[in-house]
């Protein structure tokens, strides 16, 4: 499977007048919204192009108080020049974790031997994994596509339900009968919030089977599922599957390839399947009509200009190119060789390997003896250097991902050997310059595919690879490996922010996770002075006033977070933290609101809704309490939180960030209850 440091790409416009929405010169993924979704904080990083300051409103829609939240760190570090709203960036960190898993802070960590494991040692010709939680519990599940699993030619798309704890799995089938399916990947195709799942088959007759097709999530939880095709034209020889927003019209489209000729396929092909309805139509696009033995495209914006480009290996070509989207619609494209002659030439991933804020390309072929990355020397995909990574007899699979937590990524890789298969991790220890090899499994039978996914919930991430068997009663499956454990302590510091002018900062709120023998604690801090806001705080270890820790009519404020942990399987996390600014006393509801009072908490409704663009929360408090305001996707993804503070009791209105079209839920809860209600975004 080819990545892009993981699975699903779309692109996010980078234009904004605001400064927090300024490009990363960390990360270039910021520009990217994929599978992990990155979303921002200042903004709604989710296909939005709009910067939406938190309120609070009054009655008479004034500004009351003003809420500073960050949920998300994967911009990494940046200047020291302070910030109107804090973004994705930080000011410097020491053992932990904010690239791993985008939208959290964890303790990183390190190697120990590999724990390996099953997810299940029963799916048949196993050739592909992909994850995703498809049934919206807010754990990370699996799905294979297996090619043949009975005769006469029957293949089966199975998914995994994980228990929560990445031990226990519930196998459920999403189609028997696929016959020939390889590549998988999950995705929002119809854009009603869940996750759906779109395979290709290798092989099979295309009219019973569809050569490339979609499932549709029916009710949300994974149970009930819709086959819908996306093509049934004979594309002999697909071994992937990847989605991708190819057009830039916000909604995932559908990238891939094919190889061999077998009575009149398709191939040599590069294509992509535009989605013009939300799944229920798709018109067929082609990238390159002559891609020789077409194995892997990955889509990724290599030149730095706002649309996504597309990277391609091929063993009859026997080299590494890439295609530049030139129209900025996908539909005028230009080759540039990476490499021009290769043996890695069967997988690939795109990530910034080298951290100097620009895509980097790492490959590798089941007929070389290493994986090897290419660095993108001028930034816009023209020039590039060949570096070796280490040694892996053949490989069929890589993933970028930052499996220890250092900020750097590191690669998977798996080898598809008959007798004895090879797991390894490249741990990259200095920006690309060297890796350190590391087995993980070499006792399982023909693996050709990998990922990295935090299956058990504890923020590290663990490695995931699948085995084939070559020969019948030969195990078959997808594998699980633990291969870190977590540091002691680790702190980070926030970049200064500025709230414009001398200001009363007024609370402070989280939202965390800490196990048994984890503790998490904040020290705040601030001036007048932005190169000078004195010493921290004391550690505040529950959210709550900032009343006598902070100085009032201060206009410059910052945060660190400190993790520590007695216990190497356990980190707290910290998912998401802010600060309120304004005298919440007298906001609605507190004395002198005139506004009628609530017995219980009541979330009154959604004004507009449907709508097709903001909208406003309104409920009642029966007190002056702490109140969180969130919106989700039915899945449980976080997308916004556009309160979190202390209000009176009484009616509330709080505006809500523009949308990209879909369903999603705002989710109210305070210290008198909780409620839910759907936002459809038209």
């Amino acid at each position: 499977m080819a990545h892009v440091s993981t699975t699903r790409v779309s692109v996010i416009p980078t234009e904004s007048t605001s400064p927090c929405c300024r490009p990363s010169a960390r990360d270039p993924l910021r520009r990217l919204a994929v599978q992990r979704r990155h979303f921002g904080v200042c903004f709604v990083m989710l296909s939005l192009q709009f910067v939406i300051p938190l309120l609070v409103l009054g009655a008479s829609g004034s500004a009351l108080a003003s809420t500073h939240p960050q949920s998300d760190w994967v911009g990494g570090v940046d200047g020291a020049v302070p910030v109107s709203e804090w973004a994705d960036e930080f000011l410097s960190s020491t053992g932990v974790s904010w690239r791993a898993i985008p939208g959290q802070l964890a303790l990183s960590s390190l190697p120990i031997a590999p724990q390996t494991g099953f997810v299940t040692s029963a799916a048949p010709l196993c050739r592909s994994v992909a994850s995703g939680d498809l049934d919206g519990d807010g754990d990370v599940d699996l799905m294979t596509a297996l090619a043949l699993t009975s005769f006469p030619g029957t293949g089966k798309v199975r998914w995994y339900e994980n228990a929560g704890d990445g031990v226990g799995w519930t196998e459920h089938e999403v189609d028997s009968d696929f016959y020939g399916g390889w590549g998988i990947t999950s995705e929002d195709i119809d854009g009603d919030g869940d996750l759906d799942i779109v395979a290709s088959a290798f092989y099979g007759d295309p009219q019973r089977n569809g050569r490339w097709v979609w499932y549709e999530n029916v009710d949300g939880d994974a149970m009930t599922w819709s086959k819908h095709p996306i093509s049934t034209g004979n594309f002999y020889g697909t071994q992937m599957a990847a989605t991708a927003d190819m057009d830039g019209d916000g909604d995932p489209d559908v990238l891939g390839c094919s190889t061999l000729t077998y009575l009149g396929s398709e191939n040599d092909d590069v294509y992509w399947f535009e989605n013009v309805d939300g799944g229920s139509s798709w018109v067929q696009h082609r990238i390159d009509e002559n891609y020789s033995d077409a194995i892997e495209v990955a889509a990724a914006d290599l030149d730095q200009d706002g649309d996504l480009d597309v990277v391609g290996t091929s063993y009859g070509e026997q080299n590494v190119v890439w295609w530049e989207n030139t129209s900025g619609d996908a539909t005028q494209w230009v080759q540039h060789v990476i490499i021009g002659f290769t043996t890695t030439d069967n997988a690939v991933s795109v990530g910034d390997v080298d951290d100097d804020g620009d895509l980097d390309v790492v490959a590798a072929g089941v007929n070389a003896v290493a994986v090897a990355w290419f660095e993108n020397l001028d930034g816009v995909g023209l020039s590039w250097a060949g570096h070796a990574v280490g040694q892996i007899p053949g490989a069929s699979d890589v993933d970028l991902a930052d499996l220890d937590g250092d900020g750097s990524l590191d690669i998977l890789a798996t080898s598809p050997g008959s007798d004895v298969s090879f797991t390894v991790w490249f741990r990259n220890l200095s920006s690309g310059a060297g890796f350190d090899v590391r087995l993980i499994e070499e006792d399982h039978d023909n693996s050709q595919a990998t990922l990295a996914a935090d299956i058990d919930g504890d923020g590290a991430l663990e490695a995931i690879y699948t085995e084939e068997g070559s020969f019948a009663g030969d195990v078959s499956g997808i594998h699980r490996a633990e291969i870190t454990s977590f540091r002691g302590a680790g702190e980070l510091e926030s970049l200064v922010l500025d709230a414009g002018e001398p200001t009363d900062w007024s609370s402070i709120d989280w939202e965390s996770l800490v196990p048994a023998s984890t503790d998490l604690a904040v020290q705040v801090r601030s001036s007048n002075d932005p190169n000078d806001l004195g010493p921290w705080s004391s550690d505040i270890t529950s959210p709550g006033s900032l009343a006598g820790i902070l100085d009032p009519g201060t206009r410059y404020a910052q945060y660190k977070v400190l993790l520590t942990s007695s216990d190497s399987s356990m980190s707290p996390v910290l998912r998401e933290i802010s600060l309120v600014e304004g005298n919440t006393s007298s906001a609605p509801g507190s004395e002198g609101d005139t506004r009628s009072l609530a017995a219980t908490l009541s979330f009154e409704t959604l004004l507009p809704n449907p709508t097709a663009g903001a909208s406003v929360a309104r409920f009642s408090l029966p007190n002056a309490e702490s109140v969180r305001l969130e919106i989700v996707d039915p899945s449980g993804r976080r997308i916004a939180t556009p309160l979190s503070a202390v209000l009176g009791a009484g009616l509330h209105d709080v505006a809500l960030p523009e949308l990209a079209a879909g369903v999603y839920l705002v989710r109210l809860q305070s210290e008198s209850g909780s409620a839910v209600r759907k936002l459809v975004v038209r």
